[in-house]
């Protein structure tokens, strides 16, 4: 059980600092982010120091490990749309979030016990539980399991 514990944990890590570089990565595609911070009259001198500022004038790998240990600690920056941390935007944006979810997890269950009542106990072609179903069975449930993996 510990080993379990241990590799489970060893692979959350690993899709946490994946998500993160996702997340980096991204945010860095989007081009110079003083071009959209500050006014178009702007000089040279203005942006070197927002970038100072901001730490994007690091090498790559620094600011990447800066953020990721922000990250860490609960530290998601600040947005300049909203004037705000990050993080409470995340946070009011949570039960949101949480009641979409629950509310698709149980649409998901409904449409699929629909789906089985439907398909696997049709009159005149019982599929028992060692056969796999018809052609139509097999194509609502690929359906049905890409929709769920696409939410």
């Amino acid at each position: 059980m510990k080993h379990y514990l241990l590799k489970r944990l060893a692979q959350s890590l690993i899709v946490i600092i994946g998500i993160g570089a996702i997340v980096f990565v991204i945010t860095h595609l989007t081009g110079d982010p003083t071009d959209l911070l500050l006014p178009q009259e702007a000089t040279e001198e203005d942006r070197l120091l927002l970038r100072n500022q901001l730490g994007l004038d690091r090498p790559l790998p620094v600011q990447f490990a800066e953020f990721m240990f922000r990250m860490i600690q609960g530290d998601f920056g600040h947005s300049f749309r909203h004037q705000s941390p990050a993080l409470t935007l995340l946070l009011t944006a949570l039960p949101a979030t949480i009641r979409l979810t629950l509310f698709a997890m149980a649409l998901a269950i409904v449409v699929c016990r629909a789906h089985r009542h439907l398909f696997l106990h049709t009159a005149g072609d019982p599929v028992g539980p060692d056969r796999d179903g018809r052609g139509a069975d097999r194509t609502i449930h690929a359906g049905i399991l890409g929709g769920i993996a696409d939410d």
